[in-house]
């Protein structure tokens, strides 16, 4: 019998700390879930404005989730650049459905991906973005 656990980059001790920042409660404890499940400890967050304030207090999340949404202010990609430009060490995921978005991200891009991912893809994105060496900006759309 196999004892070792499977190669998950969350199964870190002390597990992966990720900001998750979705305003809309369904997705937001849907992806939590999925992230809390896989071992990762998670921090909500329910918009850019409050994800700011938690940031301006901590240094010690791994990697941050958030959406875009360009009816907020300020909206994801505000957050993104925030992010990016205090917490450099910090992976970025962000998931949006909103297609400008990737032009305006293209500073700190990497991937785009669809806002709701199907089952488990968001914790495989997890992983490789954890697993990836710091490179400069660490962000990935998702």
């Amino acid at each position: 019998m196999n004892d070792e656990p499977p190669p998950h980059s969350s199964l870190r001790d002390p597990p992966s700390l990720i900001l998750l920042v979705e305003k809309d409660l369904a997705s937001r404890m849907r992806s939590a879930h999925e992230l809390l499940d896989d071992g990762y400890e998670v921090v909500e967050s329910e918009n850019a404005s409050e994800a700011m304030h938690i940031l301006d207090g901590r240094d010690d999340f791994d990697a941050m989730i958030t959406d875009v949404d360009p009816d907020q202010a300020p909206g994801g990609l505000s957050l993104v650049r925030y992010a990016a430009s205090r917490h450099r060490a910090m992976k970025i995921l962000v998931g949006s459905d909103w297609i400008e978005a990737q032009v305006e991200a293209s500073g700190v891009a990497a991937n785009f991906l669809p806002k709701h991912p199907s089952a488990g893809a968001l914790v495989r994105q997890m992983q490789n973005l954890l697993a990836e060496a710091p490179a400069f900006p660490l962000a990935a759309i998702v």
